[in-house]
Formats: structure tokens, C-alpha cells, sequence
């Protein structure tokens, strides 16, 4: 019997990442229980012609009670790519008001209010860079990123561990340059052997020598496969 993943796309926008997922999701042969919100009328349907299994909320997430949206109160993914407009190249690089980040921390209402396995957030690069503004709403350069740090800790004080980078499209076989940052936390547990070696994408029968200690620490140290696995397609496609 199919595992039914529970996954929410929050920001959905017209449904980029949406088709990501799904894709990902039939190529591992998983059902999928998809929720999807944008605040855009228009995104909403666009989302829903392609999608017309997904619950959609056509409502700002800030609205919007996750325990009363989420059966169980349990997903196994959040994906989320909060406004990045106030940061990007687009603009200078100049933000508007520090409000204009508020909807980067309406995440952290969902961890605490659910049982979040993974989440993955999705901006441009400057968000690396977002802190504190002045009288004049620019930034203030020796806190530069300081608020970025605290939304990041603030992840790991519910008890994730956080990693991110900026990831190039190309590398993955889109034929666009266009840089990303990706943010993401997952729910930390002392993770047996076998889910480790999982986590990291060996297959069940990859041979690990030493003792069990040893072991660990050869998977915590490796490069996870799928990873691997995509950089050396990309590179051999430029070859």
C-alpha cells in the first residue's frame, strides 16, 4: 500500500514548484494529498486547472488556521516561497519597509502549530542579507543578515536542523542561469543506520565497512547520491 504524502505549497503562485513536486512524487511512485495557497484570484486558478485534485485556499496565509486547514495536524513537507520582492536585484537591492518580510515568519506559526517533517523555503539570494532597516527604510550594513540569522535559529530552537544554499537552475537541467536561495529544516531525530543511509539516497545493498559508529559517520559525511547524481548529470550535459 501507497504511503499518501501530505504536502502543502504555500505561496503557490501559478504552481512551479507545485509541478516539481508532483513530478518528483510520480517518479517515486507516492500518492500525494496536496494543499495550495496563493492570495491571488488568478494564480488560484490558474493552479487549479492543472491541479484540480489540490485543496487550494485562495486566502493570505496569514488568515488562515493550519490546524483547522491540516487533517491530523501532520505534513510531510512544507514548501514555502514567501515575498521576495523588498530584496531583489530587481529593485536595487533597496527593501521598502521591514514589513514587507512578515510573511517569511508566518512559517514559524505552522511548525508550532503542526507535526512538520521537512520544510523547504524557497527566496533569492539577498534574503541572506535581511535585517534591520534605518529611519529611512534602508538597510543598516553592520546588522546586515542579522535578521536572517534569527529566522534560521528560530527554526532550529522547534528543533530542526537548518542548512541553505544558492542553487543555479542550470545545474539541474533548466535552461535558465537563474539563482535561488533554498532554505531547509528538518525535523531532528536520532535516525537508525538504515534511514540514514535512505536520507543520504544509497541504495539498501551499498556495502559500509567498520563498526557501527564507523558507519555513521561515513554517511554523515558523504555527499547525499541524488545530489551527487544531478551536479554530474549537469556537468557531463556542458561536456
Amino acid at each position: 500500500m501507497k504511503k499518501l504524502f501530505t504536502i502543502v505549497d504555500m505561496f503557490c503562485g501559478a504552481g512551479g514548484e507545485s509541478t516539481g513536486i508532483m513530478q518528483a512524487a510520480q517518479e517515486q511512485d507516492m500518492d500525494v494529498s496536496l494543499f495550495a495557497i496563493n492570495h491571488w484570484e488568478k494564480a488560484i486558478d490558474t493552479h487549479s486547472a492543472n491541479y484540480p485534485m489540490a485543496e487550494h485556499l485562495c486566502q493570505s496565509v496569514e488568515h488562515i488556521d493550519p490546524v483547522k486547514v491540516i487533517p491530523g495536524q501532520k505534513l510531510d513537507l512544507l514548501w514555502a516561497s514567501p515575498e521576495c520582492t523588498h530584496h531583489s536585484n530587481a529593485r536595487g537591492g533597496r527593501p521598502r519597509s521591514e514589513q514587507g518580510r512578515a510573511s517569511a515568519w508566518l512559517i514559524l506559526k505552522w511548525l508550532s502549530e503542526l507535526y512538520v517533517e521537512r520544510v523547504i523555503v524557497e527566496n533569492v539570494p539577498e534574503f541572506l542579507s535581511w535585517g534591520p532597516l534605518d529611519t529611512a527604510g534602508k538597510p543598516i550594513k553592520p546588522q546586515k543578515g542579522k535578521t536572517f540569522k534569527a529566522f534560521a535559529a528560530s527554526i532550529r530552537s522547534m528543533g530542526y536542523t537548518v542548512d541553505w544554499r544558492v542553487l543555479c537552475a542550470a545545474d539541474y537541467g533548466d535552461p535558465t542561469t537563474r539563482k535561488r536561495l533554498f532554505i531547509q529544516a528538518v525535523r531532528f531525530r536520532m535516525l537508525k543506520r538504515r534511514e540514514l543511509m535512505r536520507a543520504h539516497s544509497f541504495p539498501d545493498n551499498y556495502v559500509l565497512k567498520g563498526n557501527s559508529a564507523e558507519q555513521v559517520r561515513q554517511i554523515g559525511n558523504s555527499v547525499p547520491v541524488k545530489l551527487a547524481k544531478a551536479l554530474a548529470k549537469a556537468a557531463i550535459y556542458k561536456v
